[in-house]
């Protein structure tokens, strides 16, 4: 490999993009302007701004040089530049107060769109062609009269697909280039979108709060078996007067009533179920359903719209949160003394104690005689039962330090050479109320016919859990 080749593959990379990055003044440009210029400022020409209004009922496709500069524009379409149409969340508004008296007390520094024609003067964008997308991300376009576009059909290559084609990288250039200019970086190519350049086209838009009454779902009495965005299962079964009107439910639903057998699966829109928002609206492929609300999957599932960014996070948090019902409805056992299985070893005891063991290291029960009572060593779960046979621990226990408390004592060490705690084996059980029982185990032999095992006598002291 050269040394050459590394730059090249890396700016193989950087012009790799799928998506039009638009020109959009710099913060330098910027600072040498005054208020009053960036407020009379329009953004530079060449590509369509997209942007809501606040009851979110339809979408605004406007020409960029009819859009003033203002602080939320820049950042969205940054966003844009660096994320591209999928990667950014992020939605435009139309200020309200500029749609009315084109003026915004924010100025240049309002997070919404300050566009100078009227919302309300808005034209239906079928009548013109102009496409749509899913995210509502801006496209490159070319002005052209209002009339040439409605006669020549210069859009029609569009109205036939409900996806609006790549077009080339735009190249580096100057900012205030396209701001000087009028022309489109992009408008000798032949997918470029023509565009009104005095009128702002609208949208249909479905969202998650979208009502019946807004837009018409399909006629009852057609069932619609649809799958998860990109599988070919169905796994939801809706009657037809829940979906909106689409395109693509609109042609399964004219194939159901013709009784002809439908040759795709309809899946939910990935977008509308994922998101909750759709901007093709009625011009989408995909099925819409009214009011949706995503139910509950198994953890194999497979619908990510956006594999890379939202569907690996998903699934994860999904199986998380199942694991985590899981682990708080299994229900938490206290085996007793009485109930003890002799053979129970000693490692499981002593590891469920662990302070590295992932739950808590308290059980319900110990929480619960944490409180600090009156009674001192009479509580039961601050005992420990210790056979008699240990000589340190028959002896007197010696006097409380001032910063030992009534229910605690010290043990003088014991010397390991002379203790006969080591010479024997020991079982350790678990009482009710969180008691521990040290209890020696006797050799290996059976006591002779009709004579019992001798008693062994234990020793109580206190000690606190910690």
């Amino acid at each position: 490999m050269s040394v050459h080749s590394a730059p090249n593959s890396r700016l193989k990379k950087v012009r790799s993009k799928k998506w039009d990055t638009v020109p959009i003044p710099t913060i330098d440009d910027l600072e040498a302007m005054t208020e009053a210029d960036i407020r009379s400022t329009p953004l530079p020409s060449g590509f369509c701004v997209r942007f809501l209004c606040h009851d979110m009922n339809h979408l605004f496709t406007v020409a960029s040089n009819q859009v003033r500069i203002t602080r939320g524009a820049l950042d969205y379409l940054h966003d844009y530049n660096q994320l591209g149409p999928n990667k950014s969340r992020s939605k435009l508004f139309i200020c309200s107060q500029y749609n009315k008296t084109k003026t915004c007390i924010n100025g240049s520094l309002c997070r919404e769109v300050h566009c100078v024609l009227n919302v309300e003067d808005a034209q239906d964008a079928l009548q013109h062609q102009v496409p749509s997308n899913a995210t509502g991300a801006p496209n490159t376009v070319t002005l052209a009269p209002s009339e040439d576009i409605i006669a020549k059909r210069l859009n029609e290559p569009f109205a036939v697909s409900t996806t609006v084609p790549a077009f080339s990288t735009v190249g580096d250039s100057n900012p205030l280039d396209s701001i000087l200019g009028s022309g489109c970086a992009a408008a000798e190519g032949p997918a470029c979108i023509y565009m009104p350049e005095k009128l702002i086209l609208r949208h249909s838009l479905h969202t998650r709060w979208t009502s019946a009454s807004t837009y018409p779902t399909l006629p009852s009495g057609v069932e619609f078996r649809v799958a998860l965005p990109n599988t070919p299962n169905p796994v939801d079964v809706y009657d037809s007067s829940a979906l909106f009107v689409t395109r693509g439910a609109q042609e399964y639903f004219m194939l159901c009533m013709r009784n002809e057998q439908p040759t795709v699966t309809m899946q939910h829109c990935a977008h509308y179920s994922k998101n909750g928002i759709c901007c093709f609206g009625e011009d989408c492929q995909f099925v819409h359903v009214v009011h949706y609300k995503p139910r509950d999957r198994a953890e194999n599932s497979i619908s990510d719209p956006d594999a890379g960014s939202m569907g690996s996070s998903i699934t994860t948090s999904e199986s998380s949160r199942r694991r985590s019902v899981r682990h708080v409805s299994a229900p938490t056992r206290q085996t007793p003394l009485e109930t003890h299985v002799p053979g129970k070893k000693l490692e499981s005891l002593i590891s469920s104690r662990s302070p590295s063991s992932n739950h808590d290291a308290y059980t319900p029960h110990q929480k619960a005689i944490q409180v600090q009572n009156n009674s001192g060593l009479s509580t039961p779960g601050n005992h420990v039962f210790v056979p008699s046979s240990s000589t340190a621990a028959s002896r007197a226990p010696p006097a409380l330090p001032p910063h030992f408390a009534q229910d605690q004592i010290m043990i003088p060490t014991m010397q390991p050479q002379t203790s006969p705690l080591m010479s024997q084996s020991y079982m350790v059980m678990q009482g009710i109320n969180g008691q521990c029982y040290i209890v020696p185990q006797p050799p290996h032999s059976m006591p002779p016919a009709g004579q019992s095992a001798p008693n062994q006598p234990v020793y109580v002291m206190p000690m606190t859990f910690h």
